[in-house]
């Protein structure tokens, strides 16, 4: 498994479908996660919800971000602690976790204001959800961070390329 991970306009699913374009096999299961309901265990669901050979475009590190670190959205039980857990827990199953951020706050606003498309959450905490992405590769184990750098820097498919190397490396392949 490969998860992207990132605040709301960062490239997150384009670069999910760049990963899945590279993948010689294997990988052809794409999952798009969205807020879990509220029944959601936020640590024993996530773990059922892993599925090897699957891209997922969020994950994890969204619900710490949005629900446990601004309390957007309620996360009952879901820690730092558990987020580790199912990190660790990824890296075992020999899956990537990749997050991304925009660290050009003057162009990703620009570019959250212009976008057409209706969002969970207000301007607000979007950017602040990309500065507390860009701490949690500190905070988690991660294997790849992207910085977009105002819409300047998406991932290229050589990025795309290399993630796909290492997690065919880690699986073997």
């Amino acid at each position: 498994m490969i998860i992207v991970e990132g605040p709301d306009h960062v490239g997150k699913t384009t670069f999910c479908e760049k990963i899945m374009d590279n993948m010689p096999g294997g990988i052809r299961s794409y999952s798009h996660m969205i807020k879990p309901g509220p029944e959601w265990d936020y640590y024993l669901d996530y773990i059922r919800q892993l599925k090897s050979g699957r891209v997922y475009d969020r994950f994890h590190f969204g619900a710490f971000v949005y629900g446990a670190m601004l309390n957007l959205h309620k996360t009952p039980g879901w820690s730092l602690w558990r987020m580790t857990l199912v990190t660790q827990f990824i890296h075992v199953a020999k899956g990537l976790v990749i997050v991304m951020y925009d660290s050009d706050e003057q162009n990703y606003k620009h570019r959250l204001q212009t976008r057409k498309r209706k969002e969970m959450f207000n301007l607000g905490p979007i950017v602040e959800a990309n500065h507390l992405f860009q701490i949690t590769p500190d905070l988690n184990e991660v294997d790849y961070v992207f910085d977009v750098k105002g819409g300047r820097e998406f991932p290229t498919d050589a990025d795309a390329q290399r993630v796909v190397d290492a997690w065919r490396l880690n699986n073997g392949l």
